[in-house]
């Protein structure tokens, strides 16, 4: 035993105490420490994260309300492509008919003439 007796075993003891709980009191002070900067940097990604998903909402929404304006703006467009289409076949079928009328014109003259020289031949002989 030590020259102290109880009192210096008590002593030892105490401090011993002390001291583990000294250290174990400034182990949980220096992990509380780490946790509590690994939470506040936690907490400004989650509000980085918050305020970007906030951002990328912002910037689809603003696509999809363009991409519908262009949607409905080629869907316009494609419906005076066929109008124009339409109009052109009409165009056409009218033209058409106008270059057979003019061609029937055209042998009618000419069966005309022929039949008028035909009625000269046949008056002046």
């Amino acid at each position: 035993m030590s020259e102290g007796g109880l009192a210096g075993e008590v002593a030892q003891v105490a401090a011993g105490g002390l001291s583990l709980g000294g250290g174990l009191y400034g182990m949980r002070w220096l992990i509380l420490w780490l946790t509590g900067r690994a939470d506040r940097v936690a907490a400004v990604n989650d509000q980085q994260r918050a305020e970007l998903d906030q951002s990328w909402k912002s910037y689809r929404l603003t696509l999809e309300a363009r991409l519908k304006s262009q949607d409905e703006r080629i869907e316009k467009l494609e419906v005076e492509v066929e109008d124009c289409h339409s109009s052109k076949r009409d165009t056409e079928a009218r033209l058409t008919r106008l270059q057979a009328y003019v061609d029937g014109e055209g042998q009618a003259r000419q069966l005309g003439a022929t039949i008028a020289a035909h009625d000269r031949l046949l008056g002046s002989g």
